[in-house]
């Protein structure tokens, strides 16, 4: 086994992830036993202007390379190590206002170090853990004699490790481009005469999407012009303090946001909220006058489709993730025309993405895509006077 650094991440290489603004100073080799076999995967130790660390970690399966970004928490409804030690697979816990089933139990150790360790990580070093998870949400419990741990885990795509590094396609890769972005497994590409092929396949279908959307706005044509309907006034503003779905949230970001139908073209106020951990959401406010609110969180699926795939749903068609069906009932173009407070690079003026909206039994899904990525969010409907009632300006 070779412990040579796998991916293009390197000591002191920086990065915004969940809003924060880190610096890789280490990065640890671990592995486990499997089966008679050993399992390795790579930890990237990441630290922000403050000094808070976060760990970012690559691993290889067998439906392709995964990344996800470990945070420490202090759980509400602390657990004993002894506690954790008697937690199997299927139990459900809830140690921080979630419920959680233990979805793996594991033993994991340190083989090699390069850089600044995480806080109290030496080579050799065991330690226990499982994984609790329900939807998208995810926690690692990990403990060490008496000393326990407790993480919060986020799903990355690779799309979103480039962005964030701003790293480059690796060259040979353009004809991935799609479907490398997120963590659907990669079809095998071939060169030559099917590479130009698939190629050719994108910009066609690039500039179909082009000629349906970009009419949305225009009145340069033939056809009756389109009326951009505004948003009204902004019900928020950033810096505001709020509580939705018994979690707290700061406004970091207020958004005007063009969206652009076939003979449909409105303005919508989109904020980015963070919670006290510097995780991101989405709340949609004003689509086409509606007396409804949107909260949005990323939502990560490893059946979600990848960025060519999601360009040629239609409207009408119905997208399956993780065991909900969500009905597709809009296309559009989405333009960022103004942006203050933290904007994150998805929400600057002049951003561009193509997505589609639909909605489940249980929620509402949005997806949306550019050629950096593609992000999923799923969605709760909230009342207008609830949302407003929600927040409260920042002291």
């Amino acid at each position: 086994m070779s412990f040579e650094n796998p991916t293009r991440l390197r000591l002191g290489m920086r990065a915004n992830l969940g809003g924060r603004n880190y610096q890789v100073v280490g990065r640890t080799v671990m592995g486990e036993e499997e089966d008679g076999e050993t399992y390795y995967w790579n930890e990237f130790n990441l630290k922000d202007e403050s000094g808070l660390e976060a760990t970012l970690v690559y691993e290889e399966t067998e439906s392709g390379a995964k990344w996800r970004l470990f945070t420490l928490v202090e759980p509400e409804n602390p657990i004993t190590a002894a506690e954790a030690a008697a937690k199997q697979v299927g139990d459900w816990l809830n140690l921080t206002g979630t419920s959680l089933m233990v979805t793996f139990r594991g033993s994991s150790q340190i083989y090699q170090i390069e850089g600044q360790a995480a806080e109290g990580e030496q080579p050799g070093e065991v330690a226990k853990y499982f994984n609790a998870e329900a939807g998208s949400a995810m926690l690692v419990v990990s403990w060490t004699g008496d000393e326990v741990e407790v993480y919060n885990g986020l799903n990355l795509t690779p799309g979103m490790i480039a962005t964030a590094f701003n790293l480059t396609l690796e060259p040979g890769r353009a004809a991935k481009i799609f479907s490398a972005l997120n963590d659907s497994p990669a079809p095998q590409y071939n060169t030559g005469l099917k590479f130009m092929f698939q190629i050719g396949f994108l910009v066609v279908l690039f500039l179909v999407v082009l000629l349906v959307f970009g009419r949305g706005c225009s009145t340069n044509y033939e056809a009756s012009p389109v009326i951009k309907i505004p948003p009204g006034g902004p019900p928020l503003a950033a810096g505001e303090t709020g509580t939705l779905f018994e979690k707290h949230y700061r406004v970091a970001t207020h958004a005007v946001m063009e969206i652009a139908e076939v003979g449909a073209c409105w303005e919508e106020h989109e904020y980015e909220l963070a919670d006290d951990y510097g995780f991101k959401s989405l709340l949609v406010c004003g689509r086409l006058g509606s007396q409804e609110w949107i909260h949005y969180e990323p939502f990560f699926s490893l059946a979600a489709p990848t960025a060519k795939q999601a360009g040629a749903t239609q409207a009408g068609g119905t997208v399956n993730l993780d065991g909900e069906a969500f009905r597709v009932s809009e296309l559009f173009l989405t333009t960022v025309e103004s942006a203050d407070g933290e904007a994150s690079d998805g929400l600057k003026k002049g951003a561009v993405t193509y997505g589609y909206g639909g909605a489940g039994q249980n929620s509402r899904l949005l997806a949306r895509w550019n050629n950096a990525g593609i992000q999923f969010f799923r969605g709760q409907v909230i009342p207008v006077q609830k949302g407003t009632n929600a927040f409260v300006a920042a002291k």
